[in-house]
């Protein structure tokens, strides 16, 4: 289970930093297949740029890394 815990939060932090390198955003939905933030369709954005529930991909390796003390977010 701890190398399946690290491989999520490797990919999540890869994902949204990617799209921060090339759009300069976080956003709320990728695709499943391609992590494009466009629906590649009708060539809209999936979702808005900045949406707090997207940041939540780069907290998930900060957590990994030991970088925050998930005891205090499960106990306060």
């Amino acid at each position: 289970m701890p190398e399946a815990r690290k491989i999520l939060a490797e990919k999540s932090n890869n994902l949204m930093m990617e799209n921060v390198k090339l759009n300069g955003y976080i956003y709320e939905n990728y695709n499943a297949i391609n992590g494009n933030v466009k629906n590649p369709v009708e060539g809209k954005r999936m979702g808005e740029n900045y949406y707090h529930w997207g940041a939540l991909l780069g907290f998930i390796a900060l957590m990994e890394k030991n970088m925050i003390n998930y005891i205090y977010f499960v106990m306060y």
